[in-house]
């Protein structure tokens, strides 16, 4: 990796990357080494994001081979969920077997990884304003600097990797998919659950909440609706202190999170632009797992780069079919945590 200041950056590459998140680096990690590639954010990296760090089993294969060291994990290594329904009154148990990171951590190993690679260049505190192809041959891309100096770029190809509220889908799809704030607080403890724990609270939010151990310390969050999201973040923690006896005052993060609703909801490109990872909805609509979605779709959207075939959106759509489809169940799985009814049924 070349880090360059926004002035440095050349004028041409193969690919842009928009976004350092974990698709974005993904994708970057997995470019042919042949390709001449850069890498924005508008943020300076590594940075800190509201999640839970959990990697479900779909993305375990893709961390074996990546073989990340020990350091990104958190005790305990392996989670099992404990579902916890307080508007039905009922508990749920499940061996899962979830890897427990820290995401701060994971990002910053991930970005350590992709440092190595010379055809690569990453300038950080840089953003997209605008994008245009121009015969399906060029992406002209406008970018701007922390201090509002205005460079174009082209490229041959983008990944728009740039999270929730994506200036690229927004552009290509005008797509308005349903969004909640994710807020969490991480409060130390001398004790802490061997599990973690997914709530159910209609008082709270329509989707979950979650109490996952982290080391030493105990992270709790909730992904809530925009209105009235701190009051409803209080509610939540005075329901823990009186239910599970949890209580403490650590550091508080949010972030904006995607819920899509169906298929439709899911964009991951067009012409020479692919989406990867929340840009592209995907993150899983019933317990918001992102991180799994966003290494998969960033190495895919590498492989059909690497591979240039004619219609590079239909050759990303096929490598997409396994998250596609397991997608299909969950959208059903949200459904019911949506409705406190059908959630009884389900528990």
């Amino acid at each position: 990796m070349v880090k360059m200041d926004f002035e440095d950056l050349d004028s041409e590459y193969d690919v842009l990357i928009i976004g350092m998140g974990t698709a974005g680096l993904m994708a970057a990690k997995s470019l042919s080494k042949n390709l001449k590639v850069a890498v924005i954010d508008y943020r300076r990296m590594p940075r800190h994001k509201a999640c839970s760090g959990i990697i479900v089993k779909q993305g375990h294969s893709l961390l074996r081979e990546l073989a990340p060291p020990d350091y990104i994990y958190r005790t305990p290594k392996f989670l099992d969920i404990t579902y916890l329904d307080w508007t039905n009154n009922k508990e749920h148990k499940s061996k899962k077997h979830f890897l427990n990171t820290d995401r701060k951590t994971f990002d910053e190993w991930l970005y350590n990884k992709v440092s190595v690679r010379a055809n690569v260049h990453m300038c950080e505190n840089t953003r997209l304003v605008d994008f245009y192809s121009s015969k399906g041959k060029f992406v002209i891309s406008a970018l701007k600097s922390e201090e509002d100096n205005l460079k174009i770029i082209f490229s041959k190809t983008v990944i728009g990797a740039d999270g929730a509220n994506s200036t690229i889908r927004n552009k290509l799809f005008n797509k308005q998919i349903p969004f909640y704030v994710a807020v969490q607080e991480i409060i130390d403890s001398k004790k802490t659950p061997d599990t973690a724990y997914f709530i159910f609270d209609q008082e709270i939010t329509d989707h979950y909440c979650w109490i996952i151990p982290k080391n030493n310390q105990i992270e709790l969050g909730a992904a809530l609706l925009p209105s009235k999201s701190n009051e409803k973040f209080e509610l939540f923690k005075n329901k823990v202190k009186e239910k599970m006896g949890i209580q403490g005052k650590g550091t508080f993060e949010s972030a904006l999170i995607l819920r899509p609703r169906d298929k439709h909801d899911v964009c991951l490109g067009k012409g020479r632009v692919l989406l990867a990872g929340e840009a592209a909805g995907l993150i899983t609509p019933s317990g918001a797992e992102g991180i799994s979605n966003a290494l998969c779709s960033g190495l895919n959207a590498a492989r059909v780069i690497n591979s240039n075939p004619d219609e590079l959106v239909r050759a990303y759509e096929r490598e997409c079919n396994d998250i596609l489809d397991r997608f299909d169940k969950k959208f059903e799985k949200a459904e019911l945590i949506r409705d406190p009814s059908k959630r009884a049924e389900f528990f």
